[in-house]
C-alpha cells in the first residue's frame, strides 16, 4: 500500500495518464486514494496492475453491488444515484439476467442489420472533421460513433440526442461533480432503459 500522492486527474495527466498510470503500477500497486469517498466518508482504493484487478474481479469475495450497501440517504447523494440500472453495478444472479436481455442486440445478424447504419454515420463523422486533419480520434470519431449509435438502440429521439451525448460524456469522465449533474439530469424515460 502507498501513502504518496499521485496526480491523475490534472489536464496533463488526462492528456497523458500512461506516465502516472506506470509510476502507479511500480510503486503502489494498492493505493488507497487521499480523499474519502465523498458519499459514504469511506477509503477508496485503486488496485494498478492488470493481474490484481482480474484476481478480485474473479474473487466471489467481491461484488458489483456497492449500491446495496448505502444507505437510501447516500443513495440519493450517490453521483450516480439516480441511474438505477447499471448492468456493471450487479453480481450475479442479476447481472446474468440483465446480460441475457441485452445480448438480443449484439447477435450477429442485429449487429449485421445495423451495418449500413453504422457505415452511414462512421461517413458522416469522417465528412464533418477539420480539413486540416488534425483530429482527436476518440473525441472525433469512436465516442460521438458509439453514443449515437447506443441512443438509437435504445430509441431515444433524435432531438435528445445531444443532450444524451452531453450527459454520457459527463457520466464517462468520471468527474464526480459532473457524474452527479448528468445522472441526476436524466429524464425519467432515460432511466432504467431495459425492464423485464
Amino acid at each position: 500500500m502507498s501513502e504518496s500522492t499521485y496526480d491523475f486527474t490534472s489536464s496533463r495527466a488526462r492528456a497523458n495518464p500512461h506516465p502516472v498510470y506506470e509510476r502507479m503500477r511500480a510503486e503502489a500497486p494498492v493505493y488507497r486514494l487521499p480523499e474519502p469517498d465523498p458519499v459514504t466518508g469511506g477509503a477508496v482504493w485503486l488496485l494498478t496492475r492488470y493481474r490484481d484487478c482480474w484476481d478480485m474481479l474473479h474473487d466471489p469475495r467481491f461484488g458489483r453491488e456497492y449500491h446495496r450497501l448505502l444507505t437510501p440517504g447516500q443513495r440519493e447523494r450517490h453521483p450516480i444515484g439516480a441511474v438505477e440500472w447499471d448492468l456493471l453495478s450487479y453480481d450475479p444472479p442479476e447481472h446474468t439476467r440483465l446480460r441475457q436481455l441485452m445480448r438480443r442486440m449484439f447477435i450477429l445478424p442485429a449487429v449485421r442489420a445495423m451495418q449500413p447504419r453504422m457505415e452511414d454515420l462512421a461517413g458522416l463523422l469522417v465528412d464533418s472533421m477539420p480539413a486540416d486533419g488534425v483530429i482527436d480520434l476518440v473525441a472525433d470519431f469512436t465516442f460521438p460513433f458509439t453514443a449515437t449509435l447506443i441512443a438509437e438502440m435504445l430509441g431515444i429521439p433524435a432531438g435528445d440526442r445531444a443532450r444524451f451525448r452531453s450527459w454520457t460524456e459527463r457520466i464517462f469522465n468520471g468527474v464526480d461533480r459532473a457524474v452527479s449533474y448528468a445522472a441526476h439530469s436524466l429524464p425519467d424515460t432515460f432511466k432504467n432503459p431495459i425492464k423485464g
